[in-house]
């Protein structure tokens, strides 16, 4: 088909837009303000948001052969090792996506899934020893530079999970002026283990010095409901297969008042961990 010179240069024009507005798109910045999210387009804000994230993220594909058998029901994506706010503190976060057939019915390897949702966990390695609280070395100015925590990875460091950097750094420094102060002997605070069966006999101590040369895994921030400490601050840190629930003084200043995160009580439990293969 001909075209006349003037629907020809029509053509030509509306396809040099759609080229430019390509190239403009192309070049379109991912960073974005607080002044440029309230304004542009719901569809813009989403995809420079979401282009920031794909960027930082890495699939964490797991390393099995033969074909998969199974529903795809996750995906796990991780993030390169970060600074915190936090003077040699370290964190990876990994984003979980979950996934779900059409109609909710069940299927194998080849069924079409579609995401339902996520999860998130943030994972913590300390590049050098913790001495004081959170409240006393946070740099919340200017934080920290991402290159002391380059190379740090889940599968080479200690890593373990908290759900935020203070829990993380507070509980790690408690757990371990608990455990130093238990395997020096005399701590002075209340101590009391749960042992297995099979220990019967020992002392909490020589447990503890065994345990204390294992990484810590995972804290928790916890509630306590013990009259005498209220006011205090609770961590629940898993070590190896033990678990201790460590009380300790809050941030108040006054005459009287400890200093913060001084180890009150430690109650040490023994756990069954059970490990099962997932089937792929």
């Amino acid at each position: 088909m001909r075209l006349g010179s003037g629907a020809a240069r029509l053509l030509i024009g509306v396809l040099a837009m759609g080229t430019m507005a390509g190239m403009c798109d192309a070049r379109m910045p991912t960073d974005i303000s607080k002044i440029e999210a309230r304004a542009l387009p719901v569809g813009q804000v989403k995809r420079r948001v979401m282009d920031q994230l794909s960027a930082i993220l890495t699939e964490e594909r797991p390393s099995r052969k033969g074909r998969p058998k199974r529903l795809l029901t996750d995906m796990a994506f991780i993030t390169k090792a970060r600074a915190t706010m936090v003077p040699g503190l370290c964190q990876i976060d990994r984003l979980t996506l979950l996934f779900r057939p059409e109609g909710g019915e069940t299927g194998d390897a080849a069924t079409p899934v579609s995401v339902n949702g996520f999860e998130t966990t943030h994972y913590y390695h300390f590049r050098r020893p913790l001495s004081e609280p959170f409240n006393t070395i946070v740099d919340r100015a200017k934080g920290q530079g991402d290159a002391q925590c380059r190379g740090a990875t889940l599968a080479a460091d200690p890593f373990f999970s908290a759900p935020d950097d203070q829990v993380a750094a507070d509980g790690y420094l408690v757990a371990h002026r608990a455990m130093d102060a238990i395997v020096a002997g005399n701590p002075p605070f209340s101590l009391s283990c749960e042992l297995y069966p099979l220990e019967a006999g020992r002392g909490c101590a020589a447990v503890i010095g065994e345990v204390r040369s294992e990484p810590v895994s995972s804290i928790e921030s916890c509630e306590t409901d013990l009259p005498d400490h209220k006011a205090d601050l609770c961590y629940r840190v898993y070590v190896g297969d033990r678990s201790l629930r460590i009380l300790a003084s809050g941030y108040s200043y006054g005459t009287h008042a400890l200093p913060p995160l001084t180890v009150k009580r430690v109650v040490m439990d023994s756990l069954i961990v059970m490990t099962h293969e997932r089937v792929d």
